[in-house]
């Protein structure tokens, strides 16, 4: 019965008879509760003041009571017959001494036989309590008239507590009267339940008249549809006879539209067939190209060496795409990456992308330069391309060692170098691939730093849409890029790129295929070179390699030499350390050794030009004038020395 028609109903019927009795049994109780507190507040405190009355009239009367007297008694039965009459579950009256915190019982009454034996038990008269006043019964000593109860529970069970000072009496005398916390519960539940209770007994009677109609005029006539059409076949359509269904009723209108579909469903049947047939032999044939393009571009790759890795990435929009990247070893070590994006979508832009990374690739392996062999294959793509497709390529080869580089770009987005921020790197747009000839495409050159990344990636990324129709855009790409930074590997660079794609794009359908390459310099660790003057040769060759004006360079390695010098002369040093990291228009150089601690920025600063340096004193002042920043500390029984020197580019140095 779950799920169909008439459980969906009975069930909904049933959540909203739970809600509404909920809703109705907390504002009942509320509504009752309320009413009830100011009734019984009203009757507990006319109860105090009657038995005050009495405790009145019985001073001015007898000016006292003596306990065990026939008059005594008397006063007893008429104070029961009071609480009996009121529907306390006590009354009584005591006499109070704030300042010891006591009070003394005149006399204690119950309702209840049993109980009231109790208390004459308990409490007769004279009985002596030590009790911490409330509030309250405070308010009642000063004559205020009270009507909220005070709370309490002691051995008499748990009860509501009024009070009224007796007039006339010598001591300051209070009345009480009790009443059942427990009895005024019971009771709101009570009449809350006889509110609500015939609720829920209207809301099932009418659940049954609802069913009984819809079991007539709508589970019986559905019954009959579906039986017909479970036996129904399309060779009898024909002979099909109409239903015995009420004509004003909307079943007879469901029953129509079977009937009239009856005699269509011949043709349809047919059309589906072929169009199944058709869709069937499309899928293999895309499965089968989505195979040989994972072949050809696989979804992930990496190549890792020592100090170097890259990493690539791969994700269609649809089966297959235009997408392409490839990333491989040449003979002599360097690294040959593309990525490219051919035009359109499907089975045409994955066989156009395969042929021109197949040619991408065999020029490279001949050692071609990456213009030079992009202007070739574009001739070729022009003087044969029927379709009028094209491809944005990006081609770099990189030298994993010395991180120098040389590029041609292809009209493709300009890759991102991903190091202490992420920046565009500056490339010639140049044009695409297969729409004309004599392209001219020029090849261009970078060094990639130690700690740094470059990022190639498609459209994809920076064109992506979210449900908004909005473009994530190249700006926002590479803030949120760089707001993950730094990166461990090119794999987390990758990661990152993806997720904020991802992020933009939520749950909007992929509007382009999305590619990535990451390739990653690794920071180099401190190499030891053995504590002696000849040993310079070997950091300054590694400040000579890296990219930047000679005249820079050579600067750099005056300090540095004076620097190893006085670890060398003077530092009694066993072994000596160094690292060179060159990157954002900077040269860092670390030299350290095991030798006695040494601050070069304590000693004094004596003012020299470059130009008397050859003619002798060259000393600490010389390396403080030529790095741009100095920095010293003694760390793990070492001294480290950090030399900064800004490094322009060779353009740069000359303009």
């Amino acid at each position: 019965m779950l799920g169909s028609i008439k459980g969906n109903i009975v069930v909904t019927f049933l959540v909203a008879l739970v809600i509404i009795c909920g809703i109705s049994w907390i504002t009942s109780l509320g509504v009752v509760q309320e009413n009830d507190r100011r009734a019984i507040n009203v009757m507990g405190h006319s109860a105090s003041q009657s038995c005050a009355s009495l405790f009145s009239l019985i001073y001015k009367t007898d000016g006292d009571i003596e306990p065990g007297t026939e008059e005594y008694e008397e006063y007893r039965e008429v104070l029961r017959s009071l609480c009996k009459d009121s529907d306390m579950d006590y009354l009584y009256a005591y006499e109070c001494d704030v300042e010891n915190q006591t009070v003394t019982y005149l006399m204690c009454v119950a309702s209840d036989d049993k109980d009231d034996e109790r208390v004459r038990r308990d409490r007769p008269y004279g009985t002596v309590v030590e009790l911490g006043f409330s509030d309250a019964e405070l308010r009642a000593l000063q004559g205020e008239k009270v009507l909220e109860p005070y709370e309490i529970s002691n051995e008499f069970g748990h009860t509501l507590e009024w009070f009224t000072l007796v007039d006339g009496w010598d001591g300051q005398v209070l009345a009480g009267a009790s009443y059942s916390a427990e009895a005024r519960t019971d009771m709101v539940r009570q009449r809350t339940a006889s509110i609500v209770i015939p609720i829920i007994l209207a809301l099932l009677a009418l659940l049954a008249v609802q069913m009984v109609i819809l079991r007539k005029h709508v589970f019986e006539p559905l019954v009959s549809i579906t039986g017909r059409m479970h036996s129904f076949f399309s060779d009898t359509a024909e002979n099909i006879e109409p239903l015995d269904i009420s004509a004003n009723s909307e079943m007879r209108e469901i029953a129509n539209a079977f009937e009239g579909m009856a005699g269509d469903i011949d043709s349809y049947v047919h059309h589906i067939e072929q169009m199944t047939s058709e869709r069937v032999q499309a899928n293999v044939e895309l499965d089968i190209a989505r195979r040989i393009q994972l072949g050809i571009v696989p979804e992930r790759m990496k190549i890792e060496k020592p100090g170097f890795a890259a990493s690539a990435f791969a994700r269609p929009a649809r089966a297959v795409g235009g997408d392409f990247y490839d990333c491989f070893e040449l003979e002599d070590g360097r690294i040959a990456a593309v990525i490219g994006d051919a035009s359109g979508k499907g089975i045409a832009a994955a066989l156009f992308m395969a042929m021109v990374k197949t040619m991408i690739h065999d020029a490279l392996v001949t050692g071609a330069n990456p213009a030079e062999l992009l202007n070739e294959i574009n001739d070729r793509l022009c003087e044969s391309n029927p379709e009028s497709m094209f491809a944005t390529v990006f081609v770099v080869v990189l030298d994993p060692d010395t991180g120098k580089a040389r590029f041609a770009n292809a009209g493709h987005v300009p890759p991102l170098l991903v190091g202490e921020r992420v920046r565009e790197l500056e490339v010639d747009h140049g044009l695409l691939l297969g729409v004309f000839e004599d392209a001219g495409l020029q090849d261009g050159s970078f060094t990639l730093a130690q700690g740094e990344s470059l990022l190639l990636c498609t459209d994809g990324a920076t064109e992506a849409l979210n449900s908004d129709n909005e473009f994530f855009g190249d700006e926002r790409f590479m803030n949120q890029l760089g707001d993950a930074h730094p990166y461990a590997s090119p794999d987390s660079i990758i990661e990152a790129a993806v997720r904020v794609v991802d992020d933009f794009v939520q749950d909007h359908e992929q509007f382009d295929d999305l590619t990535f390459v990451a390739l990653t310099r690794y920071p180099c660790e401190m190499q030891e070179v053995p504590v002696e003057i000849a040993s310079f040769a070997i950091i300054a060759d590694a400040i000579m390699s890296t990219e930047g004006a000679p005249e820079s360079k050579r600067k750099a390695c005056l300090a540095c030499e004076e620097a190893f010098a006085n670890i060398v002369s003077y530092s009694g040093a066993e072994h000596a350390w160094y690292k060179v990291v060159n990157g954002a228009g900077k040269l860092c150089v670390t030299i350290a050794d095991d030798g006695t601690p040494f601050d070069p920025l304590s000693a004094p600063l004596r003012q020299t030009s470059f130009d008397e340096l050859d003619g002798g004193g060259m000393g600490l002042g010389i390396i403080r004038q030529l790095s741009s920043s100095l920095e010293y500390q003694r760390d793990a029984g070492r001294n480290i020395l950090d030399l900064t020197f800004l490094m322009p580019t060779e353009r740069n140095a000359t303009e």
